[in-house]
């Protein structure tokens, strides 16, 4: 159970807080999750939805991806998860040597920058996918709700603005607009809809979907054009209040081995949907509740794995500026970017000040190491995170539990920890 190789640090090295645009399409993640991501966009493109960019379902998800990837860099100007993944933290406990003074991070920026990922990063990637997932769910029920000629296009995104609060300005407004043109000049506001990638209630987005409309009252900025808005005619009614908000089912805990040309590999069992389509719900008056068919946890699953992938990105720009480390020769520029960010939150583990603090660098080191279900469950008899090995597998596969023997450190004999994955079924 050594820890991984640490990287070569370049003090000189320059920082890049950005990445190229994605070249990837939708077949980038997983596979159902992809088809349907696929499907929502075929049904908003079916319904003439109104897209930020792009022509087919490949070019809005990579635009979605990058305007991700856009928001990640924003929020990280000054660097720190390239400089995590350059200089990462002091590989032993104590003070950080004065001779390695910005060399490595310091403690405080380990935890900043790890704080980071899982608010900004994860959040960004889950945030894009569940919108993604709303679109074919909003078209079906714009064509529900409203049946007819007149039936009210879909705006995704920043393809509609609204006024800024007490300013001359236009800001980002609902997730999701349904209007329909009365006039020249004019639009009618038939529905707006607020999209959150965790679970949540109507009542706490409620105050956030009337705001929205309020704002959208005072008009809007549709496809760059300025636009005065009216009510709903009768007897349309309106306009809807939309939240739309991920299932709660969780992924399954279940995994084997299977050898291949006498290796082992885990397989951890598929992904099984409960539910064969979106649901939505009528609240009652004009509104409405559509809960996805994926769950927060499967959405979370697939962002941390897009977290993984951007770090080989950020590795990529940033070892093709300043060349790999010596001991890792023969790996591209993307796979010394994961590697190094496993390093780091390796020993961020060790540098760790806090329970809180470890706990946030092990779900992320486990996750990128044995995928997020079974890597941020992996916890001791106390419920702390524990950074998970394949021996631990083994044992669990075997017995349900690891680390199942007292052990002795610095001359004290401990209680096993009898680790566990939680939520995990052997039968």
């Amino acid at each position: 159970m050594s820890p991984p190789a640490s990287p070569r640090r370049g003090a000189s090295a320059r920082i890049l807080a950005d990445v190229d645009p994605p070249d990837v399409d939708i077949g980038f993640l997983d596979g159902e999750l992809a088809g349907d991501v696929e499907a929502s966009l075929g049904a908003g493109f079916e319904a003439h939805a109104v897209f930020e960019g792009g022509e087919t379902p490949d070019d809005v998800f990579r635009a979605a991806l990058g305007r991700a990837i856009t928001a990640i860099a924003a929020r990280d100007q000054d660097g720190l998860l390239p400089r995590f993944l350059r200089l990462g933290p002091y590989e032993r406990e104590g003070p950080i040597p004065s001779r390695l003074a910005g060399k490595r991070l310091a403690d405080d920026e380990v935890a900043r920058a790890i704080r980071f990922i899982h608010s900004s990063a994860i959040n960004c990637f889950q945030g894009a996918l569940a919108e993604l997932l709303a679109v074919g769910a909003l078209a079906r029920l714009a064509k529900e709700r409203f049946p007819g000629r007149r039936r009210p296009r879909l705006f995704v995104g920043d393809t509609v603005l609204a006024p800024q609060t007490g300013r001359r300005r236009w800001a980002k407004a609902a997730d999701f607009h349904l209007l329909r043109r009365v006039g020249s000049g004019e639009v009618e506001v038939a529905a707006v809809a607020e999209v959150k990638s965790f679970c949540t209630s109507f009542e706490r987005l409620a105050p956030q979907l009337s705001a929205h409309l309020a704002r959208a009252s005072r008009g809007l900025l549709v496809g760059g054009e300025e636009q005065a808005t009216v009510s709903p005619r009768k007897p349309a009614g309106g306009p809807l209040r939309v939240a739309v908000v991920p299932d709660d089912w969780p992924l399954s805990r279940r995994f084997a081995y299977r050898v291949e040309d006498g290796r082992k590999y885990l397989q951890a069992e598929p992904t099984a949907v409960p539910r064969a389509s979106d649901d939505a719900k009528h609240l009652g008056g004009d509104d409405w509740l559509v809960t996805l068919r994926w769950s927060q946890e499967a959405l979370a699953s697939q962002a941390y794995d897009m977290t993984f992938w951007y770090m080989g990105e950020l590795g990529r720009v940033t070892f093709a500026a300043e060349g790999l480390p010596r001991a890792w020769n023969g790996m591209t520029p993307e796979e010394a970017g994961c590697n190094a960010a496993k390093a780091s939150l390796y020993y961020a583990v060790l540098r760790a000040r806090t329970v809180r603090e470890a706990s946030r660098a092990i779900a992320l080191y486990n996750s990128y190491g044995f995928g997020y279900a079974l890597g941020a469950s992996f916890l001791d008899r106390d419920g702390r995170r524990e950074i998970l090995f394949a021996e631990d597998l083994a044992e669990i596969l075997a017995t349900g539990r690891s680390r199942t023997k007292p052990v002795e450190v610095g001359g004290v004999v401990r209680p096993a920890p009898l680790c566990r994955i939680r939520g995990f079924d052997r039968a």
